[in-house]
Formats: C-alpha cells, structure tokens, sequence
C-alpha cells in the first residue's frame, strides 16, 4: 500500500470535517447535560441548513483543491464525477424525499390506518 498521498490526506481530511460538521451542526443534548450550540445556529438563516448543505459544501471543496499529480489538476473532476453511480444515489434520495413529503403531509398516518392489521399499533 505504501505511504499516504497528499490526495488521500486531502479526501481523509475533508471526510472527517464532514463528519464533524454532520454531528455539531445543531445542539446536542443528553439527558439535562446540553453541549454548546450547533454552529449552525450562527447563521440567521440556520433553518435552511441541513446534512446536504454540508455534503454539497464538501463536494464543492473537493472540486477546488489541487494535486500534485501532473496528468490531473484538481482531487476531484467532472470526469470522476461522471463515474459515480447517480442512479443508486438518486434512487436513495427519491426514498428520503417521499419519505418526507408522506411524514409532513400528514399522508403517512392515513396509510397506516388504512392498513387493518396496522390498526392497533397506532392507537
């Protein structure tokens, strides 16, 4: 395997700050213990950030920081991009679309009462 690449440095780096950033985003509270607030929380628009807006955040920073590889520019490319299995992703994000639009419609408990075997769970 050899030594760690400055490109594989650079990918580890930009993994954990997303982690980092999806777990502090909002407050955490345990029992009465509470950490300091998210960091979020220092936009006045927090409300409009999620875990996308950090995963875009980091792709993007991906897009602009470079190699040191002659025969590629930047860690990552549209040509990469490309590679990537969009339609898994797509498909997973679909699921978690609907999957909101049901739960905040107010759908989600229609369908569950409507199903009679499902009846007894929810009352």
């Amino acid at each position: 395997m050899g030594r760690i690449s400055f490109e594989e440095k650079a990918v580890l780096i930009c993994f954990i700050s997303a982690a980092f950033l999806w777990l502090f985003r909002s407050d955490i509270t345990v029992g009465t213990f509470t950490l300091p607030p998210g960091w979020s929380g220092i936009f006045p628009a927090s409300v409009y950030i999620n875990d996308g807006t950090v995963a875009i955040f980091i792709a993007i920073v991906l897009f602009i920081i470079p190699t040191r590889h002659k025969s590629q520019k930047r860690i990552m490319t549209w040509k990469i991009a490309e590679g990537l299995p969009w339609h898994i992703i797509l498909l997973f994000g679909g699921g978690f679309a609907l999957a909101a639009g049901i739960k905040e419609s107010g759908c989600r408990l229609g369908l569950v009462t409507s199903c009679c075997g499902f009846r007894t769970i929810i009352h």
